[in-house]
């Protein structure tokens, strides 16, 4: 099974892509190696557009490739998060998110011991049935489906990173529904 970046990078290779919530991790920057134009855009200061993705907001130049990476489940007004995304894309345009799976290996061992993963800031999550009642509103979904992590861990804590995400990519790839992601690639209506 293919990891969210694998996913998300087919996509964006030699494109104009609008990365939305890009001012954490690291991500970008390997989404700006392999677009052909990268513009972020976030609440926090530092990027290249700073606006509430809660609230409306326009911009004059419409992109190819709009990624949402690890996003929708911090997003308090959806359809405004939604409409937004509409807006700055033309009839070609894709839009890409990825987002924890609540049926995850790792959801159903914190469950076990009455628990839920410590993810800060996590206000709602997905299925892919419940990401398609919604997707289906505003957008043609071209995919939806599950994925793993990435295994490209650096830093102190590397080696339990690596072994806890391997371990969550091999559960998720033995039962896809385990899998630690959900991803959805949809067109413009």
């Amino acid at each position: 099974m293919k990891t969210r970046e694998e996913i998300i990078i087919k996509l964006v290779k030699n494109k104009k892509v609008l990365d939305l919530g890009n001012s954490w991790g690291d991500f970008k920057d390997l989404i700006k190696s392999q677009a052909s134009s990268y513009k972020g855009l976030d609440i926090e200061k530092g990027t290249d557009y700073c606006y509430d993705l809660n609230k409306p907001f326009k911009l004059k130049e419409k992109f190819d490739v709009i990624v949402a990476g690890e996003l929708i489940e911090h997003i308090e007004n959806i359809g405004i998060f939604l409409d937004n995304i509409k807006n700055v894309m033309h009839k070609n345009s894709y839009f890409v998110l990825t987002t924890p799976n609540p049926t995850s290996f790792r959801f159903i061992f914190y469950g076990l011991f009455g628990k839920e993963p410590a993810f800060g800031g996590h206000i709602k999550y997905f299925t892919p049935d419940s990401l398609k009642l919604l997707l289906n509103r505003y957008f043609k979904i071209v995919k939806i489906g599950f994925c793993n992590n990435t295994t490209n861990i650096k830093g102190k804590d590397s080696i339990v990173w690596k072994i806890k995400y391997n371990t969550e990519n091999i559960i998720g790839n033995i039962v896809k529904r385990y899998s630690p992601h959900i991803y959805a690639i949809c067109k413009r209506k």
